[in-house]
């Protein structure tokens, strides 16, 4: 036998003590991640903002157990009680969600020049059947053009911030909640404004209820850029009812506290999936697009991460890219949620198609009536079907059940689609049709037979013969007048834009052109043309521009014409007012930078800039001329013959077009004293090629007018 002294014991415990604690650390480490599902580490980590269900139906059991046992983990210290505010409330019925840009027609009508929000509504009540909540875009694809920062956008709208209260005011009377953009502090050279409270520093302690505050020396952003002090101030005097976050997912403590000062009920939209649980207690909205959420393919019966763990909590489902929103139609249905109709992505149209239209038309309501029930924790994913490929989801409150069901064939079916547990004295009926469902009750379960279109959806209701009502009969009877109007089309109706004219002047003879003017006689050349990637796309208002922009090379032949060798100055600016008396429609910006009446001393011969689209046409059929092709602009720069002048800026050229809903004007030349560093949607800036295009967006002259657009004329020649 061996005997070990206990000296020697306590020698080996001393010298293995740090190993001995390490192991005890990491069995304690491993237990306590064994209690924590693994799915929310493997599921949620895999594919984003969903979790996919496995592709073997047999595991389905188990994958909505491992939902479960998660989601009950989550909630033992998961606080709900923003969603419980009663001035919060709005926000688990805001499913359908607009988004679009002040260059949209259908919200400001250039011809009337005055918003047109009456039409804005009718036209997609029509269309899509309901609006709950618009969030408005201001900024992009003009920023960059020149320093304007998110707030000069807002304030250079049509009658300014008075003008956007009524806007606010005008939905608000459609029942619409009004959200506005608010964008991060992209950019450097874009104009910086001071708040009296900038400086300010917060500390905030969550504590289910609200929002302790104290001094601290922990800075929040409160600057223009996108700050909460300047953004809250804008929500009061507005009486907006939001806040979209481009680009954030998460506004941050310190915009939920400034939101809460000025006004009771301002939501914060964030624009990514809330990738972290605490995000979700805090933010009742959010969008989920397939481009920052699905990390892989996800399958249109996956469930929604955020709604899984708070029931009220709203995504917006979206896919700007895609141009058939089927799928996204599906998994919002699957989730009892929102959607986002966006049909004009800065430029780039993205109208739905009927089919499409009509489905979400049909949806809404059902959403709407019964709120109660897709926010209610009784939500069992995946039920078993009696169709392959038919994917069906079951919702519980009270007594009342709910089938989600969607077919992920690309043919219709119909038949057989579910078989149910039959409880007594219910009815059963089509909630998109809206016609009752005749049963058999044979061993206490009943078939539900349907219709679904190929990549569409369906549902049925079970209801106690005392909950079929006459609200519920008058609900039954909008979905069948809703369904009578189905129009399955798949055909993308595009929008085709068209090129405005150009208006030709009288043909000149070299003896009697105008002074300075340099020509050019008939010609064919091989002209490049540069549009740079960026979301706004290019000439076409269907695709997305790839890596690289677009470039081209292209034979263009040119009538004769004489073009003016450099810009128009304000010298000659001011002689065209006083001599012909023009006054603009509208006067907003007007030659900004002009003291009164006269311009800028010492600059009289830089290029006038301040001046709109139709002040440059003005000012060109006073001089006997008009503006410029960019084709012509460009072959004259690249000749040598035309320069730009004293003062290089972007010029106006007759290239504008329009699809009816979006115009814009492709500039030329770009400026020599201005230079901007931001993200892929910012415009080029500081000198540019002479084959760069640069994509404007028109509005209406207040916000068209900047310090970095003039232009020139030309005239047509026969030699």
């Amino acid at each position: 036998m061996t005997i070990i002294k206990t000296n020697n014991i306590i020698k080996f415990i001393n010298r293995n003590y740090l190993s001995l604690l390490v192991a005890g650390l990491m069995l304690i480490s491993i237990s306590a991640t064994a209690q924590r599902p693994l799915i929310a580490d493997t599921v949620w980590q895999r594919n984003g903002a969903f979790f996919n269900p496995p592709a073997n139906p047999a595991k389905w059991d188990q994958w909505r157990a491992d939902l479960n046992e998660w989601r009950k983990y989550e909630l033992k210290t998961f606080n709900d009680s923003i969603y419980r505010k009663k001035e919060f409330l709005w926000t688990s019925k805001s499913y359908v969600s607009v988004f679009f840009l002040i260059h949209d027609s259908k919200f400001y009508n250039p011809k009337t020049g005055k918003y047109d929000i009456k039409g804005f509504v009718d036209y997609y009540t029509h269309q899509y059947g309901r609006i709950d909540n618009v969030i408005m875009w201001q900024l992009s694809p003009n920023v960059g053009f020149d320093d304007r920062n998110q707030y000069d956008f807002f304030r250079g709208m049509p009658g300014g911030i008075e003008g956007l209260k009524k806007v606010a005011s005008e939905f608000h009377k459609y029942g619409i909640k009004f959200i506005l953009n608010n964008n991060p502090p992209f950019g450097e050279n874009i104009r910086h404004e001071m708040e009296p409270n900038e400086g300010r520093h917060y500390k905030f302690t969550w504590k289910g209820d609200g929002y302790s505050f104290s001094n601290s020396p922990i800075p929040t952003l409160s600057d223009s850029s996108g700050g909460p002090v300047p953004m809250a101030k804008l929500v009061k005097e507005v009486d907006a009812d939001g806040v979209f976050l481009n680009c954030w997912a998460y506004g941050g403590d310190g915009l939920n506290y400034e939101l809460n000062r000025v006004k009771k009920g301002v939501v914060v939209v964030g624009e990514w999936p809330l990738e972290k649980r605490e995000f979700i207690e805090k933010q009742h909205m959010q969008w989920d697009l397939e481009k920052y959420g699905f990390k892989n393919q996800i399958h249109p019966a996956s469930v929604l991460r955020s709604k899984w763990i708070e029931r009220r909590h709203m995504t917006h489902i979206v896919d700007r890219r895609r141009k058939d929103v089927a799928t996204e139609l599906q998994m919002a249905w699957m989730n009892g949620t929102g959607i986002l109709v966006w049909e004009d992505i800065f430029g780039i149209w993205r109208g739905w198609n009927q089919r499409d239209r009509s489905t979400l038309r049909s949806l809404s309501p059902i959403l709407l009536m019964y709120t109660d029930v897709f926010n209610s924790e009784n939500w069992t994913p995946l039920v078993e079907t009696l169709q392959k490929e038919v994917y069906a989801n079951l919702w519980e409150k009270d007594d009342i059940r709910i089938w989600t069901i969607i077919n992920n064939l690309k043919e219709s079916i119909e038949g057989e689609l579910i078989r149910v547990e039959h409880k007594a004295n219910n009815r059963y009926f089509d909630l998109f049709t809206g016609k009752e469902i005749n049963v058999n009750t044979a061993n206490h379960k009943v078939t539900l037979k349907g219709s679904i279109n190929a990549t569409g959806i369906a549902g049925f209701i079970s209801n106690p013969a005392g909950k079929v009502d006459k609200v519920f009969q008058k609900f039954l009877l909008v979905q069948a007048e809703i369904k009578s109007r189905e129009n399955l089309s798949t055909e993308y109706p595009a929008l085709p834009v068209t090129l405005k004219p150009i208006v030709p002047t009288r043909k000149y003879k070299t003896a009697d052109l105008p002074r300075g003017m340099v020509a050019f006689a008939d010609t064919n050349y091989l002209l490049k043309d540069s549009v740079p990637q960026r979301e706004t796309g290019a000439y076409q208002n269907s695709e997305f521009l790839p890596k690289g922009g677009l470039n081209t090379k292209t034979n263009v032949h040119f009538n004769a014409f004489a073009i003016d060798p450099t810009p128009v100055t304000n010298a000659q600016f001011k002689q065209f007012l006083k001599e012909s008396g023009y006054k603009p429609r509208f006067k907003e910006n007007f030659l900004k930078n002009w003291v009164n009446g006269n311009p800028p001393a010492g600059k009289e011969n830089e290029a006038v800039v301040y001046v709109d689209i139709d002040d440059a046409r003005a000012y060109a059929k006073w001089a006997g001329k008009r503006l410029p092709s960019k084709e012509e602009w460009q072959y004259a720069i690249e000749s040598g013959k035309a320069n730009y002048g004293e003062r290089r800026v972007w010029e106006w050229n007759e290239s504008e077009r329009t699809d009816g809903r979006t115009r814009f004007i492709m500039l030329k030349g770009g400026p020599g004293d201005w230079f901007v560093k931001g993200p892929l949607f910012y415009a080029p800036s500081g000198p540019q090629p002479t084959k760069l295009s640069a994509k404007y967006m028109l509005m209406w002259p207040g916000l068209d007018r900047i310090k970095t657009i003039g232009f020139r004329c030309a005239v047509d020649m026969q030699y």
